[in-house]
């Protein structure tokens, strides 16, 4: 029987497990209060989604997969209904920049009732802050996690 290819659908930056409780010190108070708020579980910012990059931004995913890097937020959005912070800055431990298709790259946080993640892709306004770095790690996520036989 044929095996099936898996695809992928999604790659990202992740911010590592030790640092999240560093990177939701930028949720407001005020925010987390919203009826039916929620952050965001793994905090990441976008590489791209669903093959849509250049051949070489595709070898970097697949090269650097699971592999450390360091990203630079120097921005933050206090939208009603997304907390987000913008990426300056992001590379891996060779000092290579990581390519991203966002127009703006940035981490969504948190989120309000209404919102949903992609949203923060429409973001414009953002509120410069000191820089500050975090670990974290490239994720690639496959469409089918598991070969079938």
């Amino acid at each position: 029987m044929a095996q099936k290819i898996n695809r992928i659908l999604y790659a990202g930056i992740f911010i590592s497990d030790k640092e999240l409780d560093k990177i939701r010190t930028f949720i407001p108070e005020d925010f987390t209060k919203k009826e039916n708020y929620r952050q965001i579980n793994y905090p990441h910012m976008t590489i791209f989604r669903f093959n849509n990059i250049p051949i070489e931004d595709m070898r970097y995913v697949l090269n650097n997969n699971e592999q450390p890097h360091m990203i630079t937020i120097d921005g933050i959005s206090k939208a009603d209904n997304i907390i987000a912070l913008r990426v300056s800055e992001c590379k891996n431990s060779s000092n290579i920049i990581t390519p991203s298709t966002s127009k703006t790259k940035h981490i969504t946080l948190a989120l309000a009732q209404d919102a949903k993640e992609i949203d923060s892709n429409k973001i414009t306004e953002w509120e410069s802050i000191d820089p500050v770095t975090f670990s974290c790690y490239l994720r690639i996520i496959y469409k089918n996690p598991k070969h079938n036989k």
